[in-house]
């Protein structure tokens, strides 16, 4: 009975590191925000001005995290913002949104890392390859990710900032925002490349305001809501901003994070 007895408890212990090794790797280490940021997102924006850059000195920098790839519009990536600026997370794993929650505090480690921007937004990733043609590469790998970003034990929800489309500015780009007064006009763009006739969010989307101001919606072909109807009617939009050539034009855009991030006009 003794030895029977030895054995289960051999077991349990077996079981339980084996339990704990599994969360260790599943979840990325979780702790107060004890990593001060010595920049901040807005300076580090400065510093890279318009080409990529590698950073080769120990700097850290942070942010609450404001969009994930919860819904699948954004790829494997994730937008941080500490409230002068906003980047872009170029994590490279599928369903960071699980690693990485919404509204967490993200610490990043930059030494190494590269920066460049893409439809005007700051990235945070890796040199790109040679013959790529984006500005960074994704960390693609948990035991690299786990180098560079540290989940801290502090959450905050971000509130989009209200704003109108003549207010905008590329300085704002990553930036979560909330435009109000917006109806569907796709229709103006009959012809051109990937704007959605059927009414629906998949492709770019184009919005005017009561002044006549456009703006573009780009939602992924891979987003759980692609093929969901755009409403009808005035609506508010919620998204982060980007700035890029559509239909032969230059657009501020929204990315939307989720299907409700649309709602009827407020």
């Amino acid at each position: 009975m003794k030895s029977f007895m030895m054995r289960i408890s051999l077991m349990a212990g077996v079981i339980l590191v084996a339990l704990a090794g599994c969360h260790r790797y599943e979840a990325p280490n979780e702790k107060p925000i004890c990593v001060t940021p010595d920049i901040t997102l807005a300076a580090l924006s400065d510093m890279l001005g318009d080409r990529p850059i590698v950073i080769d000195q120990k700097m850290v920098v942070g942010g609450y995290i404001t969009s994930t790839d919860e819904e699948s519009n954004f790829h494997k990536t994730l937008i941080i913002d500490d409230g002068t600026a906003a980047a872009e997370v170029m994590v490279g794993l599928y369903d960071t949104y699980r690693l990485y929650p919404m509204d967490h505090y993200l610490a990043v480690l930059l030494e190494g890392c590269a920066l460049g921007r893409h439809y005007g937004v700051m990235q945070i990733g890796l040199p790109a390859k040679e013959y790529s043609s984006f500005p960074t590469d994704y960390f693609a790998s948990r035991v690299i990710l786990d180098r560079h970003l540290t989940l801290c034990d502090e959450s905050r929800r971000v509130e989009p900032r209200p704003m109108a489309i003549g207010d905008l500015t590329e300085a704002m780009c990553g930036s979560l925002v909330r435009i109000d007064g917006l109806r569907l006009a796709s229709n103006m763009f009959p012809d051109a490349w990937k704007v959605n006739q059927e009414g629906k969010w998949s492709g770019y989307n184009f919005f005017c305001d009561a002044a006549g101001n456009v703006i573009v919606v780009y939602t992924s072909e891979y987003a759980d809501y692609g093929d969901a109807l755009v409403p009808e009617g005035e609506l508010s939009l919620t998204g982060i901003v980007q700035y890029g050539s559509v239909a032969g034009e230059k657009y501020f855009m929204i990315k939307m994070r989720y299907e409700s991030d649309c709602v009827p006009g407020i």
